[in-house]
């Protein structure tokens, strides 16, 4: 596999936005997708969050297609090491990935094969998110915004709640 590791092992903040105002970290536990719940594209699991610098965030995908009142919810950041993040800028990076299972033409992440090649989250850059919506044999479709996907919870430094 090509070099898709973040560019810099710097520290990273991100956001993860809930309903739950009593919101606890859990063990965080990924499963490939689908298993009746419709998206092959999405992992089961894992803690789903934006940069919290991102132009284009799950905050703002909810704001500009009104989905829900975003503002209701609760922002939770992450400080985050960027130690085995994988980052997909581009539908090269994207077809890089092993693949669990083609359904008809088209193929899905082995979330759990990355995990147990050592990676711990997922970056799909705002570029990347542009770039991989409808590429083809994987695509990223569902995944709506810039995302950091945690599946390792081992790489989280610091959780704040953001002041209401």
């Amino acid at each position: 596999m090509g070099n898709n590791l973040a560019p810099q092992l710097e520290d990273m903040k991100v956001t993860h936005w809930t309903s739950n105002r009593d919101f606890k970290l859990r063990p965080i536990q990924i499963r490939n997708g689908y298993r009746g719940n419709g998206l092959r594209e999405k992992p089961l699991g894992g803690l789903w969050c934006s940069p919290s610098e991102s132009k284009w965030s799950w905050k703002d995908w909810c704001e500009a297609e009104d989905y829900g009142d975003i503002n209701q919810c609760t922002s939770i950041i992450f400080e985050i090491s960027e130690e085995g993040m994988l980052v997909i800028n581009s539908e090269a990076d994207l077809n890089q990935l092993p693949i669990v299972e083609k359904y008809g033409c088209m193929g899905y992440i082995d979330f759990e094969k990355l995990l147990q090649q050592g990676y711990k989250s997922l970056w799909l850059t705002e570029e990347g998110a542009w770039k991989t919506r409808h590429s083809y044999p994987v695509g990223l479709y569902p995944w709506d915004c810039e995302t950091v996907l945690i599946m390792d919870e081992s790489i989280i430094i610091h959780q704040t709640k953001e002041e209401e």
